[in-house]
């Protein structure tokens, strides 16, 4: 596996307008985890941090959304919406009939449902899925690399997130562990979204997405030895 280092040389003219925008953002973002995974980790805080979760995942949404609009990466469009419809409608088809990721049910969280599922989920799984195919293409331009690449990315992510979010009642299983069907059903939509990306030429004019995917991953990390 060769990386493809034309995803990490600059590839477009707007990099040099939209650098300066970035790095704010960018510290926004990091900082905004920061203060997070301490409220999160801290028992006293740990309530209201809690509350705060949908608003603070839809903020560094629109961070992750705007700073792409600013790099006029037109492409992921034409791919988020597709990709949140179908990860929100597998979700609510798996919470309604157990038959997708295994039976499972949402807590109050993570705020506004649609069909027993947090409206905020499916923009978040588009972010983490989007992170990991950003990661996938710095690795090889090869598709099903990529795609497969993506795929194991999103299952390493949510091993160390469903510890954390079942302690803290994102949502709660009925067994006792987290079902393999779970794991491989993520893996599938992540590597079809993956196989989507490429045949779209879904662009990262900017590093915004796989920070955001990699300061999630150290936040769970960091909780699971916290909580």
């Amino acid at each position: 596996m060769t990386i493809n280092m034309q995803s990490i040389s600059p590839k477009s003219e707007y990099q040099n307008e939209i650098a300066p925008k970035f790095k704010i953002l960018s510290t926004i973002l990091i900082i905004s985890y920061i203060v997070g995974a301490l409220g999160l980790a801290w028992e006293q805080s740990r309530s209201l941090f809690l509350q705060l979760t949908p608003f603070f995942l839809l903020f560094n949404a629109f961070l992750v959304f705007n700073t792409e609009f600013i790099a006029r990466n037109i492409t992921y469009w034409l791919w988020l919406i597709p990709a949140a419809l179908i990860s929100f409608y597998l979700e609510a088809y798996g919470v309604a009939t157990g038959s997708v990721f295994g039976v499972y049910s949402y807590g109050e969280v993570l705020g506004l449902k649609v069909a027993e599922v947090p409206v905020i989920i499916g923009l978040n799984w588009v972010i983490v899925i989007w992170g990991a195919y950003a990661f996938a293409s710095y690795l090889t331009n090869d598709k099903i690399a990529k795609a497969f690449i993506t795929g194991a990315a999103c299952v390493v992510f949510d091993y160390f997130l469903e510890p954390v979010a079942i302690a803290l009642a994102f949502w709660n299983w009925q067994e006792v562990k987290v079902p393999a069907q779970n794991y491989l059903a993520w893996f599938a939509i992540s590597f079809v979204l993956g196989l989507l990306a490429h045949y779209l030429k879904l662009k990262n004019n900017t590093n915004i997405v796989p920070l955001q995917l990699l300061l999630q991953f150290f936040l769970f990390l960091s909780l699971n030895i916290f909580i």
